[in-house]
Formats: structure tokens, sequence, C-alpha cells
């Protein structure tokens, strides 16, 4: 039978019996492999194809494309399918970018040293209200909403 194949901006996956991601979020597309193999060809990889072996992945983003090793999964790939961020060492400024990526609200840290920081465990995207009460409890911060844009405010 032919490959299934998936289509994210510019960037082509073909299936090829398997267990894989593709998240496209700022015009940046990673497709992660857990297991199989797939074909992914992408106008940000000079237009060639390049088949992806389980623990690696492809990053294209603007004019370029690299792959890689996933050493250390800092969020689960397949996480977002149970509305969850299973965080291993993930900063603070990821599960921010993951929250705007998903909710359209911004959030503006009232210490930037708090982007920095690294959390482990498991975040609920459910509902907006449980991602900001779970970081503002870990962070020790009060929550300020002005319009769309929520501040989150040492205590």
């Amino acid at each position: 039978s032919a490959p299934f194949t998936a289509h994210a901006s510019d960037v082509s996956v073909a299936v090829l019996g398997t267990r894989f991601n593709i998240r496209e979020r700022r015009n940046i597309v990673v497709v992660s492999l857990l297991s199989g193999k797939v074909r992914v060809t992408s106008g940000r990889h000079n237009g060639g194809s390049v088949v992806l072996t389980p623990g690696e992945e492809l990053t294209a983003a603007e004019a370029a494309a690299r792959t890689g090793r996933i050493d250390r999964l800092t969020n689960e790939p397949q996480a977002w399918t149970t509305h969850q961020i299973k965080a291993n060492g993930m900063t603070v400024a990821d599960i921010i970018a993951a929250y705007e990526d998903t909710y359209g609200h911004p959030i503006v840290l009232g210490d930037a040293s708090m982007a920095s920081r690294r959390i482990d465990g498991t975040l609920s995207l459910a509902t907006s209200e449980n991602v900001i009460y779970t970081l503002a409890n870990i962070l020790n911060a009060d929550i300020i909403r002005n319009g769309d844009t929520l501040f989150l405010r040492p205590k």
C-alpha cells in the first residue's frame, strides 16, 4: 500500500509504519520519531529527503533544516494528544511558549530570571486556567490580568 503522507507548511512526512509527532509553531516545524521510520521532504532542506530513525528529529526553521538526536526530551512529543505538558527539565520560557501557542494569550513574567527556571512534572493544558494557576504556584507568583495579557508577578 502507498505510504500515508502528512504535511505541515512546506514539510512533507511519508509515514512508513511508525510512531511520530509533527509540531508546527512560530514558522518552525519539528518532526520527532519515536519508533519505525519516516521520510521527511522539505523545501527548507534543499528539497531533498531525509529518513529518520527512532530517536531522531528534524527541525525546519526559515530557510534551513537540521536533524539531530533526541537525547533528552524536555516534553514528550505526543503529550499534546492528552492535553498535557510532560516536563522533564523544561524551562518556564518553553512552558509559556506552549501556553501562548495553545491559547494565544501572552504571559509576561515580572522577574525575567523566572524564565530560565526548569520544571519537572505534568501540567494540564485542558484549560488555560490550569496552566496559569500551576505556573503561579510553582513560581510563587500572583496572577494579574490586563485584557488578554497575563502577568506573573513574584509574591
